[in-house]
């Protein structure tokens, strides 16, 4: 797979951390930060600056020390993460089981997008990509992969763009 169509399929996945993000994974660091420090000094063990903390738990939940190296895939793991330490279990299982689907979610988004682009010249756009997972790939549209729905994508803008060439 070229690195174009790779990029297109990790999207804003790799894209870092914005702003709101970090702030948002700190304050909810800090809460956790509180609780654990609490509990480290009822039992009368050492307790570590947050700082040190925090990044002794982003390394344990999402293998990166710096939150200025990590990615949109990590927020939620690294949410649920925090979470978890906050006693907020099913909370953080649903954050995990979203972390683990979001990417296919933005791919079907895609390609529900593309589908609407190219209806001036292709209106069953729909139709014509699951003919070609069906045909191509041996599977159903809805039960594509993230990888298989880009192919997808990639061919419903090829003839897309096929067909407004040949009206041009």
């Amino acid at each position: 797979m070229d690195s174009h169509t790779q990029k297109a399929i990790g999207g804003a996945a790799l894209a870092p951390l914005s702003n709101d993000q970090k702030r948002d994974l700190i304050l909810l660091a800090k809460k956790a930060w509180n609780v654990y420090g609490q509990e480290r000094m009822a039992q009368s063990l050492d307790v570590m600056d947050f700082e040190e903390w925090r990044h002794q738990q982003q390394l344990m939940a999402v293998e990166r020390k710096s939150l200025t190296v990590c990615t949109n895939e990590d927020f939620l793991f690294l949410k649920a993460h925090f979470l978890t330490l906050l006693g907020k279990k099913d909370t953080a299982n649903a954050l995990r089981v979203r972390a683990t689907c979001e990417p296919r979610i933005w791919a079907k988004s895609r390609f529900e997008r593309e589908c609407r682009d190219a209806a001036d010249v292709l209106p069953h756009a729909r139709e014509y990509a699951a003919g070609f997972l069906r045909n191509a790939r041996g599977v159903d549209l809805d039960d594509a992969s993230e990888k298989q729905l880009w192919h997808a994508i990639y061919i419903i803008r090829r003839r897309a763009s096929q067909l407004r060439r040949k009206v041009a």
